[in-house]
């Protein structure tokens, strides 16, 4: 894209084109649009650098679609396979995005679709959130509809948002979603859409945690800054995130302080504990 005489990378969404959630026809897809533009430009919100920035947007008969200030390296989604996305970067990115999550939390935001596949690592594997379709708070009010359940992300989802409805959602559901997302990181297990078996991977962890144990991959175990007691101290935080009941989970500012207490992350201050 040319900006006068500067040539920027950037990347467009096409609003309600992700298979993976439900597809906003009409009023409602027109409604999240405005909604997600609202957010971004929020003064409280504007220049978060894990959250995407916005340049430019598209309103014309049924394409609605936002362009972002955004050269993306890969999805989140995609990297957590994969051998080149090591233990220090994966450790630097869970603790960058519970930041971000206290950081919206605390602004009376919740996410309520926190998935890997709604953020992306930029050029210099900084966690980037682009996708807020089912966000509420802040400067967007409070309204929960029970039609929201038809976008929830496969295997992020809070069981018990189903069993007692979408007035239920708070800061635990995003931090049961949190949870889930450490259980990727470490295991190098995925959430596969369209298969139920693989989206229970909170149940796995519930069903298989012992005292002391750890989740780690195998092929993490010999990568620069992996510590046991770290593997240990890890597992044990994503098995409280995925609670059952929600009141047993930590909030996410417990969460953060927890992250900063990893040796990886006291021996590895310049590479991993970067403030935003």
């Amino acid at each position: 894209m040319v900006i006068g005489d500067i040539t920027k990378d950037v990347a467009v969404k096409i609003i309600g084109l992700d298979e993976r959630v439900f597809k906003y026809t009409g009023n409602d897809k027109l409604e999240r649009f405005e909604y997600e533009l609202k957010f971004l430009q929020a003064p409280r919100i504007k220049g978060n650098p894990n959250l995407v920035k916005v340049i430019g947007y598209c309103q014309e008969e049924e394409t609605l679609g936002i362009v972002y200030d955004l050269n993306p390296h890969d999805t989140l989604e995609n990297l957590i396979t994969r051998a080149d996305f090591n233990w220090k970067q994966r450790v630097k990115t869970a603790l960058t995005l519970a930041r971000l999550l206290n950081y919206l939390h605390d602004r009376k935001y919740l996410i309520r679709n926190f998935a890997p596949y709604h953020i992306v690592l930029d050029q210099d594997f900084t966690p980037i959130m682009f996708e807020f379709g089912l966000l509420v708070g802040g400067v967007l009010g409070n309204t929960i509809n029970e039609s929201d359940l038809r976008c929830a992300p496969y295997g992020y989802m809070d069981a018990s948002i189903f069993e007692y409805g979408t007035d239920t959602f708070s800061v635990r559901s995003d931090v049961f979603a949190f949870g889930v997302l450490l259980l990727n990181f470490i295991s190098k297990r995925v959430v596969e859409y369209g298969n139920p078996l693989d989206r229970a991977l909170d149940l796995w962890a519930l069903k298989e945690f012992k005292p002391g144990c750890s989740f780690v991959h195998q092929s993490l175990l010999s990568d620069p800054g992996f510590d046991l007691l770290d593997g240990a101290a890890i597992t044990k935080l994503a098995e409280q995130c995925v609670e059952e009941q929600p009141k047993k989970r930590p909030n996410m500012k417990e969460v953060v302080a927890r992250l900063e207490g990893l040796r990886a992350v006291q021996e590895h201050v310049e590479e991993i504990n970067v403030h935003p």
